[in-house]
């Protein structure tokens, strides 16, 4: 699945205790709402050895609230295109 725009993801079941979201995404500024876009975070890129150049897409993973259903998505665009999220995936024991 990849998003761009205004866009959001409902999940197949409510994410459990202690489950991180995971995605791939490209752009600047990239955030993530998990309350309706009421608030909003800085999307959290995952723990790498290289900090990769803005034209690559770059790994992502943080904690998402237990019983959230949707995720929405924002973000800037980049020199080279439109900001994208991708592979969004919900991870837990």
């Amino acid at each position: 699945t990849a998003v761009a725009g205004n866009a959001s993801v409902t999940l197949a079941a409510p994410a459990p205790q202690g489950a991180n979201l995971r995605f791939a995404g490209i752009g600047s500024k990239l955030q993530v709402s998990f309350n309706g876009g009421s608030t909003w975070v800085d999307a959290k890129q995952q723990a790498q050895e290289k900090t990769s150049a803005e034209e690559h897409i770059r790994s992502y993973w943080m904690p998402i609230p237990a019983g959230t259903r949707t995720v929405q998505f924002r973000g800037a665009d980049w020199w080279g295109g439109s900001w994208m999220f991708r592979d969004i995936t919900v991870w837990a024991k």
